[in-house]
């Protein structure tokens, strides 16, 4: 039943990163960062990917801090990271992104 209740909740950076930080396994529910990182998690916009991809980043940093950076780099190590197809189809489609609106333009060869 909690885990029907979860999936049917709007998905939301903020509650996955404090999931992440503070695990809820009582409710059978454990967050992951792939869905923290879903582009309607991190932003109204629909499929808006600019902050998908910053918070990616800034937390693949924290992560490589490791056990001296605190509990949040100590819990990123812990989290399954993204794969490195989900990573690279986040960054491929943000780049996409910022192609069509003119801010980026792939170097020809």
């Amino acid at each position: 039943k909690g885990r029907e209740l979860w999936d049917a909740w709007p998905v939301d950076s903020a509650l996955h990163l404090m999931m992440l930080l503070f695990p809820a396994r009582a409710c059978g529910v454990e967050a992951s960062l792939p869905r923290a990182l879903a582009p309607e998690a991190c932003s109204t916009a629909g499929m808006d990917l600019e902050a998908s991809w910053h918070l990616h980043e800034v937390l693949r940093r924290v992560a490589r801090v490791g056990a001296g950076g605190g509990m949040l780099a100590r819990q990123l190590q812990r989290a399954p990271p993204l794969t490195p197809h989900q990573r690279g189809l986040l960054t491929t489609q943000f780049a996409a992104q910022l192609e069509m609106a003119g801010a980026w333009q792939v170097p020809k060869p």
